[in-house]
């Protein structure tokens, strides 16, 4: 290939019809260029839900976000009040909205909605992330 790649991506498409010699040359350039599927492979964000904390819980969600990180994944954890929601009781499916919401808007690829009464077990996460599609993770709840 001859020159660099090109500052502004959208330029890309004309840089690789002038600039690649053999069709391998052009598809390496497009393998290299190509947008990830997420911003953050290999990161799961965690959303947490509900209007109090349950006794023991807020513990079991930080064990399993640091026993994520420490397994290399780059795990967020956020919580979602019900202030964020319009309604004064806290609706609970408009927090696991916005959880989810925030979640693919950060680019992550794992997407944990966990309510506030739930005590996960550390390798939860690391289980979810064997699954193409997230399963329903069932938690034992207080």
């Amino acid at each position: 290939m001859m020159g660099g790649l090109p500052e502004d991506l959208r330029e890309i498409e004309i840089w690789n019809r002038f600039q690649c010699r053999t069709p391998q040359e052009q598809q390496l350039v497009q393998a290299r260029t190509a947008p990830l599927p997420h911003a953050m492979p290999g990161s799961v964000f965690v959303a947490a839900i509900g209007n109090l904390w349950q006794r023991g819980s807020w513990a079991k969600v930080m064990d399993m976000v640091e026993y994520t990180n420490a397994q290399g994944f780059q795990c967020v954890f956020q919580e979602v009040t019900p202030d964020r929601v319009n309604f004064p009781q806290g609706n609970i499916n408009a927090m696991r909205d916005i959880g989810i919401r925030m979640g693919r808007d950060a680019g992550l690829e794992y997407i944990a909605v966990v309510d506030n009464d739930a005590l996960p077990e550390p390798d939860t996460l690391i289980k979810m992330t064997h699954y193409q599609a997230a399963p329903a993770v069932v938690s034992p709840v207080i």
